[in-house]
């Protein structure tokens, strides 16, 4: 977060929620502070003591800024319908509460990180697309669609159009098993880190857009690579519908390029299990056992267990700085496609900030992007355009 901070424009201001009536509150927000070239007078403190949350302010909600307001004057922060994660949802009714701000609730499923803006577009990611469908004609599963783009349209935008991002349905990748000496090694990706309906489970981990470049509305999408962290090739990724998201940008218009994207376990060496303990009645170890006995494994063999995690080039946070251009602050994660995606941002004109790595952040499914939530803009032309996040 520190890294984050620093790296944005000096005229963001920025909102930060912990618990501060801790007695070291101050004191550790201070350093912070300090540590990222910052001075307090650019710091709104909110205090949301007594909530167990998690560090992924962008998912919580969206935030409007009403026409009548004065650039970053007041902001709504609009709810979702359903919104299920540890106490998240209280932070915007204590932001609100803090700094005079309204929050409302929709009748719309979504979460911040599967919606994004661009000049022309609300992109979302096709899984609460069709939650939305499903819920607004459950007996008609064709019907609804217009109904969908037009309750986003009043909610949210009237001037840009929903443009959902996916595929009609994406299979959970199998488990990929790999000798290993003694025992097999088994890697696999948690079902809840891919799409119902799309690639990932946001769309803002392989889905960057940038705005127009030279005119052309441009956009960076993942592609998968495979991942060498255990000696043979792991590609989990491989089977996912990237390419439907990247024919669906272009025939609306965009330039897309590609940029890679992995994925990495944390451990240097996987868990160690026989194959009989695997129980066949859970959804995870079920599938690993079924795939190392489809591949001659015996009940006393041992398996050692990788879980992978998505490496993301894509989940960034971009500034337009006007006339100065893009910059993007960039998670790196101490490999080799660290500097192989700084070189796209780069190529399309951008300046890369690269944050510390964030490997361990990605085990919890988030980057950069995921870690602020952007409510409120000034619109200036020709000087530094920054967010305000909370």
């Amino acid at each position: 977060m520190t890294g984050i901070m620093s790296a944005l424009s000096e005229k963001t201001d920025f909102i930060v929620c912990a618990d501060w009536q801790s007695p070291d509150a101050e004191t550790k927000l201070r350093a912070m502070v300090a540590d990222a070239g910052l001075t307090m007078d650019r710091i709104r403190p909110v205090d949301i003591g007594g909530l167990e949350v998690t560090p992924f302010a962008q998912d919580i909600c969206v935030c409007l800024t009403p026409r009548d307001a004065a650039p970053a004057d007041r902001f709504v922060f609009l709810e979702p319908l359903d919104f299920q994660r540890r106490d998240d949802r209280e932070i915007c009714d204590r932001v609100g509460a803090a700094l005079s701000h309204d929050v409302r609730a929709s009748g719309l499923e979504f979460q911040g990180g599967n919606l994004l803006c661009t000049d022309r577009h609300i992109l979302i990611g096709a899984d609460h697309f069709e939650a939305n469908r499903e819920a607004m004609a459950p007996t008609d599963p064709t019907a609804p669609e217009q109904a969908v783009r037009m309750a986003f349209k009043t909610s949210l935008d009237d001037t840009r159009a929903l443009f959902p991002l996916g595929a009609p349905q994406v299979p959970v990748p199998r488990p990929i098993v790999r000798p290993g000496g003694s025992r097999k090694a088994v890697h696999y990706i948690h079902p809840s880190a891919i799409g119902l309906n799309q690639p990932i489970f946001h769309i803002d981990m392989f889905v960057t857009p940038l705005g127009p470049i030279g005119g052309i509305p441009t956009a960076l999408v993942g592609k998968p690579t495979p991942s060498h962290q255990h000696g043979p090739e792991v590609d989990l990724l491989a089977g996912l519908p990237f390419d439907t998201v990247v024919r669906a940008l272009e025939s609306a218009g965009y330039r897309v390029l590609r940029n890679p994207i992995t994925t990495a376990t944390l451990r240097a060496n996987g868990q160690p299990r026989r194959v009989r303990d695997l129980s066949p009645s859970d959804d995870i170890e079920g599938a690993l056992r079924e795939s190392v006995v489809a591949q001659g494994a015996q009940p006393t063999d041992h398996v050692e267990i990788f879980e992978h995690h998505i490496l993301t080039w894509n989940n960034v946070i971009v500034e337009n700085r006007g006339s100065s251009g893009l910059h993007v602050v960039m998670p790196t994660y101490d490999h080799p496609h660290d500097a192989e995606c700084a070189a796209i941002y780069e190529s399309l004109g951008a300046r890369v900030s690269r944050l510390p790595d964030m490997t361990r952040m990605v085990a919890l499914r988030g980057a950069a992007h995921c870690m602020v939530r952007d409510v409120a803009r000034h619109h200036e032309t020709d000087a530094d355009v920054g967010p305000r996040i909370a």
